[in-house]
């Protein structure tokens, strides 16, 4: 896989209950990371993806904020087996407002972010 397949902007390590939708059936996941362009999610419990199915839903609420954020994504890759079985998202659609408010967020989180030390 290329480098241009992950994302490329910002991200912040946020731990965030995610409802991800495969066709009409949400699925309860836990984001590892979030940046304006998508999401890494960790999958709770959902049935084997279907390799022609790499659209899904996501809505999920931001700390602070009352609003909940839709967006549509693209699965662009999938990784782990078991407990630590996960799947980025890029988004492909989102409302403006979500957006700016995702924006605003990932700009302003620090408060919010629980940081790991940084490896020299």
């Amino acid at each position: 896989m290329s480098l241009n397949t992950y994302r490329q902007t910002k991200r912040l390590p946020v731990d965030l209950f995610v409802n991800k939708f495969i066709g009409d059936e949400p699925f309860a996941c836990r984001s590892k990371d979030l940046s304006v362009e998508g999401v890494y999610l960790h999958k709770l419990i959902e049935p084997e993806r279907v390799a022609d199915d790499d659209l899904v839903g996501v809505e999920f609420a931001l700390p602070g904020h009352d609003e909940v954020i839709w967006a549509a994504g693209r699965v662009v890759r999938e990784q782990g087996m078991g407990k630590n079985e996960g799947v980025a998202i890029h988004f492909v659609s989102m409302a403006e407002r979500h957006k700016k408010i995702l924006v605003d967020f990932i700009e302003n989180a620090d408060g919010w972010v629980v940081r790991t030390p940084q490896k020299k």
